[in-house]
């Protein structure tokens, strides 16, 4: 008896990666330039042109914002009868990112973008030179506090723009540049910072590589590495940005490249504890 041979292939279950050129479905892309391709549909990668300085205005920069902890006005007694304080920040100042608190009376005044404050007082911001003048409608009380908190614009370079899927599939945009990490807010069309504690020490050709990897018990995360020495794997979770504890002992832990193989992490030119190993050494773990 005759046998025909009968090809049985691509089957439409199990983990497929990297398939043949002959057979790849009839409308597949054979190069996707500036895209990937997530759960079957094709996404373009976003880039970080779009995002203003400015309240939903049309002028628009690819910079990112840097929040700076409350800090004490330069000019103002707290002494009960003072109403008046200032501030000289660092510059350019986020539009709408300024915020001035009194303990007591409690008093918030909020950055309207404009140049201004809405809240219990009066005052002025220029945004460019960063001085902040304001003047509440009742005098703080002695002892109580006057703090300010606000971003800026630091200027750097951005290195990685990174796609984080969460629990609920709605996609979250995270941009880092040489030192922070920003997540985009679609509500208010602004970058929010969320960097960790610890800012990074890249430089311009220090790009950002990532990937999303779940946790032990499939709780998904984004983890990404810069390759700097003194720098460590950062992952983010939904909310905070942490440094990334791995399964095996290396002290600390980065990489030039990341991938997730089969549900593996694969670490290229890792710096463990500090020593840079070059391309022939890749790590692996899983968890």
């Amino acid at each position: 008896m005759t046998y025909t041979p009968y090809l049985i292939s691509n089957y439409a279950t199990g983990l497929d990666r990297e398939l043949q050129p002959w057979l790849l479905p009839n409308d597949a892309f054979t190069d996707l330039l500036d895209g990937f391709v997530y759960r079957g549909v094709t996404n373009k990668r976003d880039g970080y042109s779009g995002f203003a300085n400015g309240l939903k205005s049309t002028y628009t920069e690819s910079r990112m914002v840097h929040q700076i902890a409350a800090i004490a006005p330069a000019t103002g007694a707290i002494d009960g009868a003072n109403r008046t304080y200032t501030w000289t920040l660092t510059t350019p100042v986020a539009r709408g990112r300024v915020v001035i608190t009194g303990s007591n009376p409690v008093q918030v005044l909020i950055d309207n973008g404009l140049g201004g404050f809405t809240g219990p007082g009066i005052g002025t911001i220029n945004y460019t030179t960063g001085a902040v003048s304001i003047t509440f409608t009742t005098a703080p009380a002695v002892a109580s506090t006057v703090l300010l908190t606000y971003s800026y614009y630091p200027g750097l370079p951005v290195m990685g723009v990174m796609s984080f899927y969460p629990t609920n599939n709605i996609r979250q945009l995270i941009v880092a540049d040489t030192r922070y990490v920003n997540r985009y807010n679609p509500a208010t069309d602004r970058l929010d910072d969320i960097s960790s504690v610890t800012a990074y020490n890249g430089t311009a050709t220090d790009f950002w590589s990532w990937v999303n990897y779940a946790d032990p018990s499939s709780v998904p995360r984004l983890l990404f590495s810069n390759g700097v020495v003194g720098d460590v794997i950062q992952v983010y979770d939904g909310s905070t940005v942490a440094a990334y504890a791995p399964t095996f002992t290396p002290g600390t832990l980065n990489a030039r490249q990341m991938f997730n193989v089969r549900d593996r992490l694969v670490l290229f030119q890792t710096i463990e504890a500090g020593t840079l190993f070059l391309e022939e050494s890749v790590s692996q773990e899983q968890e």
